[in-house]
């Protein structure tokens, strides 16, 4: 896995959902933000990634303006450890 800080993914992939790979990510970079986009503006799937940590769930087509600051917030947010503790 590369050094990431954000991940942003979308909800229905092939091989694996966006819940799942975002719950893989943080077991392995436990630090890692997440910004789940989707096209489903179905309540259980933001209620969802909300739950298991998700910093925010979009839904398609983006706002530009809405991205940008959910992306800032979520870095803003972010408590990355120490070279020492990675």
């Amino acid at each position: 896995m590369e050094e990431i800080d954000l991940l942003i993914t979308d909800i229905q992939m092939g091989e694996m959902s966006g819940i799942e790979l975002m719950q893989q990510a943080k077991l392995v970079k436990p630090w890692v933000q997440t910004i789940i986009i989707s096209a489903y503006e179905t309540f259980q799937y933001a209620q969802m990634a909300l739950r298991l940590g998700a910093k925010d769930y979009l839904i398609k087509p983006l706002n530009s303006e809405n991205f940008l600051d959910s992306v800032r917030n979520a870095l803003l947010k972010m408590e990355r450890p120490g070279p020492a503790n990675r």
